[in-house]
């Protein structure tokens, strides 16, 4: 795969999944001519959602979507058909020691959530239900202001 294609190392869902989709990278309103590669669970004309979106807004773990085929055979992402109603987080640790990155993870993993890391600075996060989403949004905007990591939410 070349770097058009953002990939899922360890899906969190991936037991369930049986189908991979590309979803389109906009970056500063455009799209940017690379993909995310998603893991889905195909049910009929639907396909649910198996991983963690790193870099796509307004899409959550546990989404059933809608795919449409592109011009060259691919099936990709072409919307949310009923949100799962979960809660998206993404965490940039940059230039963080490691050690530091560690205890931050650690702290984060104490709540009920799930994670899936992109590379060593990227974390993108889920949660399920709206008090331990704002359990989340707490502890990272402590962390933030005391410039441990940079954090934002998968909605736009």
């Amino acid at each position: 795969m070349s770097s058009k294609y953002v990939l899922h190392a360890n899906p969190i869902w991936r037991e369930r999944a049986n189908f991979i989709i590309n979803a389109p990278i906009v970056t500063d309103g455009e799209i940017d001519g690379r993909f995310e590669q998603l893991w889905v669970n195909q049910e009929g004309d639907s396909f649910e959602l198996c991983c963690i979106p790193f870099f796509i807004y307004d899409l959550a773990l546990g989404d059933l979507v809608s795919v449409s085929t592109a011009p060259n055979g691919a099936h990709e992402f072409a919307g949310v058909i009923r949100p799962s109603g979960r809660y998206l987080f993404r965490v940039w640790f940059g230039d963080v020691e490691t050690s530091a990155r560690e205890t931050l993870t650690r702290s984060i993993q104490r709540l009920p959530v799930l994670v899936e890391w992109h590379s060593n600075n990227l974390l993108a996060i889920d949660v399920e239900h709206s008090i331990s989403a704002q359990e989340l949004a707490d502890l990272l905007s402590v962390e933030e202001q005391a410039g441990r990591l940079v954090y934002e939410t998968g909605a736009q």
